[in-house]
């Protein structure tokens, strides 16, 4: 176990040799090595004789602190394939019985369904030619992680620079965690002290656990240091920005530097706001 417990499904099988009990027993038995040299046991729950488990049987302790405990249940001469979820106080919290017929060989509870059920949205994304670029108007390179699961997960992230020599971003890796049907803001920020255009950044995330599950996203960045607003790049907002962003706007054209509400359309909403921008200056 994590900690350096040693758990045990011991079937029982020789209990009423070794132990004296009455009939054979099985136990659950959570095992703490001390110094390695002597063991002592922490936590034991004892199977009913119903849930005997001559032959077949697993423990699993669980993420919330509870055991699964699966037991073939044949205690009785009348099988009782069983799977049961135990608290650390001993309390059962469901049980589940399978049919006379039935006979397992152990029993793994996974931590969700659907773990893969999530997807990944950069800010400033473009498709140019096949190629994945970010156009990054700011000093941060955000993402958003939508988990469409119906479980609360944790995700684990790795986002690197690829460039081998100066890099505009350092290595960071961590960790997440974002509720049912929501969605959490990952955001790396640019090394501002170094003079590089442009890169190729990698972010690889997956949920806990599931590593089958990753998602790697390769995108070639570039700084974008146009002025909003200033559509002929001249340096100076002025009428003339105005005259091009509504030729822009009739033309149904779209830049970067003429979408000055970033809702990824230009239209007249962006005249208006050019405008305040040149009265207000």
């Amino acid at each position: 176990m994590d900690n350096g417990d040693l758990m045990f499904f011991d079937n029982g099988n020789l209990s009423d040799m070794l132990l004296g009990d009455s009939n054979p027993t099985t136990r659950i038995r959570r095992i703490k090595v001390i110094n390695d040299s002597y063991c002592e046991t922490v936590w034991q729950y004892d199977l009913p004789q119903n849930l005997y488990g001559l032959g077949m049987g697993s423990v699993q302790e669980l993420d919330n602190g509870n055991y699964s405990i699966y037991t073939f249940g044949s205690g009785l001469n009348d099988p009782e394939c069983s799977i049961i979820e135990i608290t650390p106080d001993n309390e059962i919290i469901w049980k589940a019985t399978g049919n006379n017929n039935s006979a397992w060989y152990r029993a793994y509870k996974i931590p969700e369904l659907h773990s893969d059920a999530f997807s990944v949205m950069a800010d400033g994304y473009t498709v140019n030619e096949d190629e994945n670029i970010i156009r990054l108007s700011g000093n941060a390179l955000d993402f958003t992680v939508f988990n469409k699961s119906g479980y609360f997960l944790k995700y684990k992230y790795i986002f690197s620079d690829l460039l081998d020599a100066i890099q505009l971003f350092n290595y960071e890796e961590g960790e997440i965690d974002i509720e049912p049907y929501s969605s959490a803001e990952l955001s790396f920020s640019a090394n501002s002290d170094v003079d590089i255009s442009s890169t190729d950044v990698m972010l690889s995330i997956w949920p806990y656990s599931h590593e089958y599950a990753v998602k790697e996203l390769q995108y070639s960045v570039v700084i974008d240091s146009s002025i909003s607003g200033d559509i002929n790049v001249d340096g100076i907002i002025n009428i003339l920005d105005i005259v091009l962003l509504v030729n822009m706007v009739l033309s149904g054209e779209y830049d970067l530097s003429a979408d000055l509400n970033t809702d990824d359309v230009v239209n007249i909403l962006d005249v208006v706001a050019l405008v305040n921008i040149i009265l207000g200056s």
